[in-house]
């Protein structure tokens, strides 16, 4: 379905965006169950990220980047936090933009293609890319919150400071941050978003436990996010979910569900193994 997608929005293989313009940058911990399904799905697109691996991750995700012959440099954070793995990206990237995404994310077929047809156009040093939160409802079909919380800027839908120029901007390691200051940016459109899976890869008790952990780091962090990342335990009216306009994710979240229902009845055993 992604290269029927990338066939029809005119992002085939032999239109792919320059790795010295452009680099996708994923950060990583312990995500074997999912990312080896999320490299597959990049590799359709013929999209070679670049992986920031957490060296303190407890599971195999090193091995099966190694067994997907990904592109990734391995390090050692001095907090438990992605923010505080943003400031190495000028280090181990040349491109003049950087698309940095979480490992349960994935951008959206017009996000790639806004970005090849008019990133060139962008003044400011830092654009803003709007995000989906993702359920499977009915049907296997992808649905995304409307959460008032989400539409925090000029009433769009979750901005995420995710596209920027490496060498132009100041990091900083302060949770809940885009991992660099802000001080301009501009908005992508609302049709160029990316996605995110955290509801489907991970079960309640596990988004739970990750907001006790950033309440750890920092009080607040995590619990003053409650109603968004355990939706289920909220009002569905406060979330008004909808369906996507696009079947464009259906198969991948499907997918994504599988692993993450196969590695929590087996802990002890990796998804990933599992054909």
């Amino acid at each position: 379905m992604l290269r029927e997608l990338a066939q029809r929005l005119g992002l085939t293989r032999g239109a792919r965006f320059a790795p010295d313009q452009i680099e996708i940058v994923i950060a990583t911990k312990n995500s074997a169950g999912w990312i080896g399904t999320l490299l597959e799905e990049y590799r359709r697109l013929a999209i070679r990220p670049f992986i920031l691996l957490d060296g303190f991750g407890e599971d195999e995700t090193e091995q099966i980047l190694r067994r997907k012959r990904a592109r990734y440099k391995k390090l050692y954070p001095e907090f438990p936090r992605v923010e505080a793995m943003i400031q190495e990206i000028p280090r181990h990237i040349q491109a003049n933009w950087a698309l940095r995404l979480d490992d349960d994310e994935f951008p959206s077929g017009q996000l790639l293609k806004w970005i090849e047809t008019h990133l060139t156009q962008a003044q400011a040093p830092v654009l803003g890319v709007p995000r989906r939160w993702l359920r499977l409802g009915t049907g296997g079909h992808c649905e995304y919150s409307n959460h008032q919380v989400l539409r925090w800027l000029d009433d769009r839908m979750d901005i995420q400071w995710r596209l920027f120029r490496p060498d132009q901007v100041e990091y900083t390691t302060d949770i809940h941050s885009a991992g660099f200051l802000v001080p301009r940016g501009e908005l992508l459109p609302e049709s160029a978003y990316l996605v995110h899976f955290d509801w489907i890869l991970r079960s309640m008790e596990q988004r739970a436990k990750k907001l006790d952990g950033y309440d750890r780091q920092k009080p607040g962090a995590g619990s003053s996010f409650r109603d968004l990342y355990l939706w289920e335990t909220a009002d569905s009216a406060v979330h008004g979910f909808k369906r996507m306009e696009t079947t464009e994710f259906d198969r991948l979240a499907g997918r994504l569900r599988l692993r993450a229902q196969i590695d929590q009845q087996h802990p002890d055993s990796q998804a990933e193994r599992v054909r």
